[in-house]
């Protein structure tokens, strides 16, 4: 046997040591995110109308259609913006919810179990892109598209007239 194949079948894997700075940083900044988010909340306002307006145009669309036919690519375009919307809604409380769970209990027990640490991680992620979606939304709906709204409003024209003269105020009688 060589040198080599002794020392492999003769070492254990070690662990890779546990990164409390992560941990740490996680489970402060997934409830700021948390913050930053419900102080943004139009942004999970609008994921909810948007949800509960695709579901509606689901209906109309499957009303419309005549039974007996493969639904249209507006059927299956609308559906599968539905799905992806669901699972964000879902996503954004539960995953940052996990995360921070996880992330506590790795700083409590100073390990973490298989997976958490991708838990933790997509939390902190998603919440992070939650809470700039609100601004970049803004952003997109000013831009200045053509035909689309402009950048600054438009002031209303302010038209002078001249003053008119007062009725005479004297009494004839």
């Amino acid at each position: 046997m060589t040198s080599l194949t002794a020392l492999a079948q003769g070492a254990d894997a070690a662990a890779p040591p546990f990164n409390s700075t992560f941990y740490l940083a996680a489970a402060t900044i997934i409830p700021i995110l948390f913050l930053a988010f419900a102080v943004q909340g139009p942004a999970y306002q609008n994921l909810m109308q948007n949800y509960a307006t695709l579901g509606e145009r689901i209906e109309t669309i499957e009303r419309t259609e005549t039974t007996g036919r493969l639904p249209s690519r507006r059927w299956w375009g609308t559906t599968l913006t539905v799905a992806l919307l669901t699972a964000v809604i879902l996503a954004i409380p539960v995953l940052g919810v996990m995360g921070e769970i996880a992330a506590l209990y790795a700083l409590y027990n100073q390990q973490i179990w298989a997976g958490g640490g991708q838990v933790v991680f997509l939390g902190v992620i998603l919440l992070l892109l939650a809470t700039a979606i609100g601004p970049v939304l803004t952003w997109i709906k000013h831009w200045p598209f053509p035909g689309g709204p402009p950048l600054q409003p438009e002031t209303d024209t302010i038209t002078i007239t001249e003053p008119q003269p007062e009725p005479d105020k004297t009494d004839p009688a």
